[in-house]
């Protein structure tokens, strides 16, 4: 004989309409043809409704629990597996989430490319590194919300988290990766091309976005807006905590 049991619980609660939020649990309890008794418990939070894009929830938190008891003879055996996926941090603040492409905030005060990456650094993330299309274009219409920038060297440009200033051509990421194996760049037409502007004193040896998703290499020492990026997996942004690219080593 097959019995079966179900308890199912939701829990709804919320401080205004935009913040509402959903937690489900679930507990069922079933034997099976054997006679043996499993019981399996689930948890799911689900995603925030806020309607502030950067402070939605990436995912729900899920929780399964499976019990399972052996009879035989006078003894039983009880074993229990338990499986909890949590959703990673929220976003920072100022920061945008973009299921698929990442968390992304725009810093519209002008400072040269090593302030922007320590900057960056400083908040748990890293400057942006653009990684496919999709991105891209969004970085695009992030830029495009801020159409001027105070004291920046030329508004038409953000940095981005590639440069070459320590080996002239060999284009690495903050990441410590090799700019050309990341799967995605586009280049604006003559680029890079390591030109020297007129006011500086060194080359063009770091990445920037322009406005029209292209990307280009401008001189470190320049000061431009500049786009952080946080990763969804918290854990891989503190494994990045210091690296080491060319025997330069960042913190």
């Amino acid at each position: 004989m097959l019995a079966f049991g179900m308890i199912l619980l939701m829990v709804g609660s919320s401080l205004q309409d935009q913040c509402s939020r959903m937690i489900q649990l679930s507990i069922s309890t079933s034997r099976n043809q054997t006679g043996h008794w499993h019981t399996y418990v689930m948890w799911d939070q689900l995603p925030s409704q806020s309607l502030e894009f950067d402070n939605k929830e990436i995912a729900p938190t899920s929780l399964d629990l499976s019990q399972r008891v052996r009879g035989c003879s006078a003894v039983e055996i009880v074993s229990m597996e338990t499986r909890l996926v949590t959703p990673p941090p929220r976003a920072g603040l100022g920061y945008f989430s973009v299921t698929g492409v990442g968390r992304y905030k725009f810093n519209s005060t002008a400072v040269p490319w090593e302030t922007a990456r320590k900057t960056c650094s400083d908040e748990g993330g890293h400057l942006a590194v653009i990684r496919s299309k999709q991105q891209q274009d969004f970085l695009k219409s992030l830029f495009a919300r801020h159409p001027s920038i105070e004291k920046t060297t030329w508004a038409g440009a953000a940095w981005l988290g590639f440069t070459d200033q320590y080996s002239e051509g060999d284009f690495i990421t903050v990441l410590g990766e090799s700019y050309a194996e990341i799967g995605y760049s586009n280049w604006e037409s003559g680029r890079p091309n390591n030109h020297v502007y007129e006011g500086f004193k060194e080359d063009s040896d770091c990445g920037a976005l322009l406005r029209s998703g292209l990307v280009i290499d401008l001189p470190c020492s320049a000061k431009y807006a500049f786009i952080c990026e946080q990763d969804f997996d918290f854990s891989m942004v503190q494994k990045r905590g210091k690296y080491v690219a060319n025997n330069v080593q960042y913190s």
